[in-house]
């Protein structure tokens, strides 16, 4: 087993919060030398102790006061040395760096930059003030979620921010390999913008925003369709269960399940879209037989029936669910404190034949400051961590598309694993897809309800979304001739990426030792839903099964109300956790030219993301619990409804500035003047009574109108965004998120980005529109060398083709 593959590399950390500590935590599992640059009083985020520690373990921390002419020197010699330098916008790190980021690129053009911000370091609201809750206001979010006969309600805990963090982890690791593969010793470096409302945008909208494009009912107009899934979560004889029918199959199985085999076929009940509106009508018909059954019982029954299933999980019960006992997804660590310690996730990817490191303790304030010293003195310039052997730098890399050259096999379906192959064609890859005649994309079909047209597989919206750059070809692996062709292929390739259920792999057998002799720098990625062995090995798991047992469902919803799911990011993140466990066995096989496999499960992506709930239990006994619209950090935090009653507003008052100032910003009324409300626990302690208050001011006011006020007033604010209306945003029109393309059939679409910006980069993300069914077939097996004769035969016998055979 060789070490880990970052080992070597130096990044200074200069962010708080989530987002900055899990891009670090990230490298730093990975064998990355992270240190942390304090205050004198240490980063205001230890208030947060367990999600701190967990965070930062086998960080180191150094103490660096800008008035002291030596901690400034220490802080210089740090960043002089490092590979990648992570902190906040643009201004935030100027400032704590003392230097403009274009004079320090100058200097250091192999410096990775990559600063993570609310709303990025340009565009019109660079500087505006923001919260979890208001940016996934803003982001499609909370008016995506809810049940119509109550308000929209947004996600529980910070998704967002975990999100942007892995965003930023992605970021890192692509620049890089910018260096490694085009740099050289004259440059490469970036500074990478990343923006946590584009990756709230990405993870929460389902590409509604692109759907409202394609499918003919253009953005709408508000009232927002807030909607839950049906079926989802629902109650037993002894707590809850969740399902997920996003296919009409599991669906029909699920039917027959709780006694309704009428459902199959109906128009409106055996469409995964159209079922959220016959919620009242579908749930206690639903509950009639869940409520009779024990949630084990309903478990072991879907399961045989390859309904996709989920047990509830919480902080407490998580870690103790069979399979992830089974798997040892979770370890208890020693910390500092004699008799404390913290359970917590392992590392959400594992690399055949590499041990990444364990975990450490998270570092006292300055812990290691005099160690870093001496470090530096006796060493102050040591190798750089980006010299690379002569063969990996490619002819056709740039710093911007470091993986021009590299072939991608991408064997997925729906989004998780085609959002992690559309990254690596982002970076400069060639993709081709891998789909069939006969069983095409789960997302051509199934999410294609509204289209028109004699090719509605062309004109899914989520499709659309996650397979831009790609090329595509489609083989029947279930005969002989197929996976010959797919084997030519697979000779040709760099990475293969596929995301089924492990046994519809190994019944294909694409990969064997003679591929492997064959193609000895092979990399497979494997993204199984529940991994690749234990109990649930061969279980059918989509997003929504990842947020039920995972805790996310659980902190979301009302608490006497059945959790909500999400909806979706699990998918994206779980993309994004593929891509980064590959970008960092890129580096070992840069090394050794040795192909090996990375396992990145959905529910250890989705397990990592969820990580609060579970170290806050295991070292407070606290189980955090779902509060509807209200939140541990900001009070008050709600949504309240608007002059017209029918648009809604978002407000979080994380301060007690911030209350002073929304006092005066509606005019300070009397029972705003309260002095138990001036401060956060006053607030608490009378939030019903203020949300009665806020409630009436806000239904005198236009929304617009509110939110502007509130905003120029220094209040994090937004509107209950429809999420099909997204893609208008202005501020992500200045910043190019949605990025437009032409499609032969679907015409001109704003497609989003990735969610950050380079200062290298001129081209678009999207260098050509999602690929039609079978679109390149003959371009691609004629590179294989397939004859013109062949390529008619494969054609004719349905090997290939480019329309769906039923």
């Amino acid at each position: 087993m060789s070490g880990p593959p970052l080992a070597g590399l130096r990044v200074v950390d200069l962010s708080t919060g989530i987002a900055g500590a899990y891009c670090t935590k990230l490298l730093a599992d990975a064998g990355a030398d992270v240190v942390k640059v304090e205050s004198p009083t240490g980063d205001a985020f230890r208030a947060e102790d367990a999600l701190f520690d967990h965070l930062h373990a086998s960080v180191r921390s150094v103490v660096v006061d800008r008035a002291h002419s030596d901690d400034v020197v220490l802080l210089d010699a740090l960043v002089a040395r490092a590979d990648l330098v992570v902190g906040g916008d643009r201004a935030q790190l100027e400032h704590v760096l003392g230097c403009s980021l274009s004079s320090l690129r100058a200097e250091q053009p192999r410096l990775g930059i990559i600063g993570i911000s609310w709303f990025g370091s340009d565009g019109p609201w660079a500087e505006r003030p923001a919260s979890e809750f208001t940016i996934q206001g803003w982001a499609g979010s909370t008016g995506n979620r809810g049940r119509r006969q109550g308000p929209p309600v947004s996600v529980g805990g910070r998704l967002g921010e975990w999100a942007a963090g892995a965003v930023a982890g992605v970021a890192a690791l692509a620049v890089l390999h910018g260096v490694r593969r085009a740099g050289g010793p004259d440059g490469g470096g970036a500074f990478v913008d990343v923006s946590v409302f584009e990756a709230a945008t990405l993870v929460f909208d389902q590409m509604q925003a692109v759907a409202a494009q394609m499918d003919g009912r253009g953005p709408e107009p508000d009232p927002i369709s807030w909607v839950v899934d049906v079926p989802s979560i629902e109650p037993t004889k002894d707590g809850w269960v969740g399902f997920a029918t996003n296919g009409s199959a599991q669906f029909a199985a699920f039917a027959e399940m709780v006694g309704h085999p009428e459902w199959i076929g109906h128009p409106e009940f055996g469409r995964v879209d159209r079922r959220p509106e016959h919620d009242r009508e579908l749930r206690p018909l639903i509950a009639q037989y869940t409520t009779a059954h024990t949630t084990d019982e309903i478990l072991a029954t879907a399961a045989e029936m390859r309904i996709p299933v989920a047990p509830v999980g919480n902080g407490a019960t998580l870690p103790g669910i069979p399979p992830f006992v089974e798997r040892g997804v979770f370890a208890r660590r020693a910390d500092a404190s004699p008799g404390d310690g913290l359970t917590q996730p392992r590392v959400p990817y594992a690399i055949d034949g590499v041990t990444l490191s364990p975990f450490g303790v998270s570092p006292t304030v300055g812990q290691h400051t005099a160690e870093v010293r001496a470090e530096l003195e006796r060493d102050p310039a040591p190798s750089p961590a980006t010299d690379v052997p002569d063969h990996v730098r490619g002819s056709a890399a740039s710093a911007a598309q470091p993986f021009a050259g590299l072939r991608v096999f991408d064997f997925t379906s729906y989004w998780a694993g085609p959002y992690a192959s559309q990254i690596l064609g982002f970076l400069g890859a060639d993709v081709i897809k891998v789909e069939s005649v006969q069983r095409p994309d789960g997302t051509r079909m199934g999410t294609a309800y509204a289209s028109v047209g004699d090719r509605p597989w062309e004109l899914a919206p989520l499709f659309h979304a996650a397979n831009t750059g790609k090329r595509d070809v489609t083989l029947d692996f279930t005969r002989d001739e197929g996976v010959a062709v797919g084997r030519r292929l697979l000779a040709t390739c760099d990475v293969l990426i596929e995301n089924y259920v492990p046994r519809v792999m190994d019944r294909f057998g694409l990969v064997d030792a003679a591929v492997r002799d064959a193609n000895p720098g092979l990399m497979v990625v494997r993204m199984p839903a529940w991994g690749l062995d234990g109990m649930w090995r061969d279980r059918p798991g989509f997003a929504q099964s990842m947020e039920q047992v995972t805790g996310l469902a659980w902190v979301t919803g009302f608490a006497d109300d059945a959790p909500i799911v999400p909806r979706g990011p699990c998918d994206p993140l779980g993309g994004l956790h593929a891509t980064f466990g590959l970008l960092v066995a890129m580096i070992e096989r840069d090394t050794t030219g040795r192909g090996m496999q990375i396992e990145s499960s959905l529910v250890e992506s989705a397990i990592n993301v969820a990580a609060e709930q579970v170290v806050v239990h295991a070292r407070h006994g606290v189980l955090l619990e779902r509060d509807g619209n209200h939140g541990r950090f900001a009070e008050p935090q709600n949504v309240y409804l608007t002059a017209d009653g029918v648009h809604w507003l978002a407000l979080a008052v994380e301060t007690d500035e911030q209350w002073r100032s929304l006092r005066a910003a509606l005019g300070d009324p009397d029972w705003a003047t309260d002095v138990a409300y001036a401060t956060s626990d006053g607030r608490r302690a009378h939030r019903d009574t203020i949300d009665g208050h806020l409630a009436t001011e806000f239904a005198q006011r236009d929304r617009d109108d509110a939110v502007a006020q509130l905003w120029d007033a220094g209040i994090p604010v937004a509107p209950v965004v429809n999420p099909r209306r997204v893609y208008e945003n202005p501020h992500l029109g200045a910043r190019g998120f949605f990025e437009p393309i032409e499609h032969p059939v679907a015409g001109a679409v704003r497609i989003p980005g990735f969610p950050a910006t380079w200062d290298i980069r001129t081209e678009p993300w999207h260098s050509r529109p999602a690929p039609m069914l079978g679109e390149h077939n003959h371009e691609v097996l004629a590179e294989l060398g397939c004859t013109t004769d062949e390529i008619v035969a494969l054609e004719a016998n349905e090997i290939i083709g480019n329309r769906p055979v039923t």
